[in-house]
């Protein structure tokens, strides 16, 4: 499966100062019968969670996403019926697929400030501006340039 990508834009910015508030589009209930096209997952604004005060060992990172995948299968993630993964709690964050920019690191990791990287967002995050994640949980895009060689670009799924 691929994730597409349909354009890129400069990802790299200074954060002078880290984010306190986000959009986040959470499911509000679960669809019924037929796709109605009136139905809108809601966007809420809400505060940005802060790095857990832990021991530190598990390293962190906060990751700002750049790209939210719109993958068919949401539709049976939105559902109560059994699948391979568990739905979406009602009030839940979405689920989905991204593409993020790593704006801060609690903790030793092979990741920095400026990376980008993609995870499911089965740990955490998904449908979100921003997210806290354990760093071993998303994987680094190497060569950002390469997928923005041109206006169409597909990235293997992990």
């Amino acid at each position: 499966q691929y994730l597409a990508i349909y354009h890129c834009r400069e990802h790299k910015r200074a954060y002078t100062m880290l984010p306190t508030h986000q959009k986040v589009v959470r499911l509000a209930h679960r669809p019924t019968a037929e796709i109605d096209p009136s139905y809108h997952l809601p966007l809420t604004h809400e505060k940005v969670s802060n790095f857990p005060n832990d021991d530190g060992k598990t390293p962190l990172v906060l990751l700002h996403r750049l790209y939210l995948s719109i993958d068919p299968a949401m539709r049976g993630w939105m559902s109560s019926a059994r699948s391979y993964l568990p739905p979406v709690p009602i009030n839940g964050v979405m689920r989905g697929a991204t593409l993020s920019e790593v704006i801060a690191v609690k903790g030793t990791s092979r990741l920095k400030i400026g990376d980008v990287v993609s995870e499911f967002a089965g740990e955490a995050g998904g449908w979100q501006e921003y997210a806290i994640v354990s760093a071993r949980s998303v994987r680094k895009i190497e060569s950002w340039s390469e997928l923005c060689s041109n206006n169409t670009t597909q990235i293997p799924r992990e």
